[in-house]
């Protein structure tokens, strides 16, 4: 016998393990109005979980996550999670649906069928992870073969003059998208000895920003050069010069993201990480979206 029911304060404890850290504190708020949990369970034992939210004032509806426990897939547990969750959505004025979900290479196949049987879009892809062994990387030869023209010079991070951080400071919102920003705030600061600025006839025009996440995992953060002088080579310098510092400093794994999804994609870099930086990935993520 199974059941399909919202959560509350009484069984909260004993769903919070099936959807990501992350989202644990959601399914707390009792009366936060906006939330959708719901739980399903086999005789009684904890069997599924959906987590939603209507954002945006209402207008839209994001699916956080949607689990199943092994032992009870392929019973129908997850089709009838996501139409409470979507019936749930509607009632409160949602009128866009959105689902997130992360490709494992084991259920994508499962994830798309319930996703089709209940009439929601082909899910497209949105962004990569890789996380790169930078040891083996660190053997390839393009890393060695740049050398900047001579206008140009790569600033460590700290050694960049007071006067010309103020300088950028002044400018930033012409210079660069604010996603690309080297001011936003982030909760891990930049990796000083990995991270560098491009000048070039002494004004910054790129920067490649890096932050420890673990003892031997470094991200790569934003690298980003001036736009008129983005077919020219330097942001693959600027890359390079971090790679090779991360060597120096012999901190194994590298991350970063690669966006795929319209409006936000660079295919150039996406083709540059399928050739010469995907080849040494230890582990690749790829997160999909599906609307309805």
């Amino acid at each position: 016998m199974y059941q399909i029911q919202n959560i509350d304060s009484s069984n909260v404890t004993r769903y919070e393990k099936l959807t990501f850290p992350r989202f644990r504190g959601l399914l707390r708020k009792e009366h936060q109005v906006s939330i959708v949990a719901g739980a399903a369970s086999c005789y009684g034992y904890p069997a599924g979980l959906i987590l939603a939210e209507a954002m945006e004032g209402g207008q839209n509806g994001k699916i956080h996550s949607l689990f199943v426990a092994p032992r009870y897939r392929n019973l129908g547990f997850g089709r009838e999670l996501l139409l409470f969750a979507e019936e749930k959505l509607r009632e409160m004025g949602c009128a866009k649906l959105e689902i997130g979900f992360i490709d494992d290479g084991n259920s994508m196949s499962a994830i798309k069928s319930i996703l089709s049987k209940c009439g929601w879009g082909e899910p497209e892809l949105d962004k990569e992870i890789n996380k790169i062994d930078v040891f083996l990387l660190g053997k390839e030869g393009w890393l060695h073969r740049y050398h900047l023209p001579p206008a140009y010079t790569i600033i460590p991070w700290p050694d960049l003059l007071p006067t010309k951080f103020e300088e950028l400071k002044a400018v930033e919102h012409k210079l660069c998208p604010g996603f690309a920003s080297p001011f936003k705030d982030q909760p891990v600061s930049p990796h000083f000895s990995t991270s560098f600025w491009l000048c070039r006839q002494e004004k910054i025009v790129g920067w490649v920003i890096t932050r420890l996440t673990a003892p031997d995992t470094l991200y790569y953060d934003i690298l980003f050069v001036r736009e008129d002088l983005q077919k020219t080579g330097r942001g693959v310098q600027l890359l390079a010069e971090a790679i090779k510092a991360q060597l120096r400093e012999e901190i194994p794994f590298g991350t970063h993201i690669v966006l795929h999804s319209a409006g936000f994609s660079n295919p150039p870099l996406i083709r540059f990480t399928e050739r010469r930086l995907k080849p040494f990935a230890v582990k690749t993520e790829r997160y999909w979206n599906s609307y309805k």
